[in-house]
């Protein structure tokens, strides 16, 4: 049998809506202050600003990544189809995380349901960043 467990190197954390880039700069200058695991790359970015970036732009977010997180807030936007393309293009995983307190679902964030893979949980945005990403930064 094949071992299928690879080390993450590329981490791409995206945000969408207010709330959750104030989490995610919460959670990645916390992250930053301590040593990351051996060649460990962490990019965030607000999807309003990746938006705006041209297909060169989205390519070099996405150049090397091994996963993607999109960390949704209360005021979150729907994720444009061109951020699904690109993910899919490259065999990523869009991992999407969202609290069941802020009450979204993936038809909000016109997500079809069988594209993405979704953490869903009762804890707030900010503990499931912590508890989620904490294992892939060792």
């Amino acid at each position: 049998m094949e071992n299928s467990d690879k080390k993450v190197s590329n981490l791409v954390v995206l945000a969408t809506g207010n709330a959750a880039a104030e989490v995610v700069a919460d959670w990645h200058g916390k992250v930053t202050q301590q040593p990351l695991a051996d060649g460990l790359e962490i990019k965030i970015c607000r999807m309003r600003e990746l938006e705006a970036e041209t297909q060169a732009g989205w390519s070099s977010v996405f150049a090397e990544a091994d996963i993607v997180f999109v960390a949704c807030g209360a005021d979150a936007e729907s994720l444009p189809p061109s951020l699904q393309q690109q993910v899919a293009d490259r065999g990523l995983t869009l991992v999407i995380l969202l609290s069941k307190k802020e009450g979204l679902t993936l038809d909000d964030l016109n997500l079809p349901r069988d594209k993405v893979s979704v953490i869903r949980s009762n804890m707030s945005l900010d503990v499931m960043v912590e508890k989620l990403l904490a294992p892939l930064i060792g």
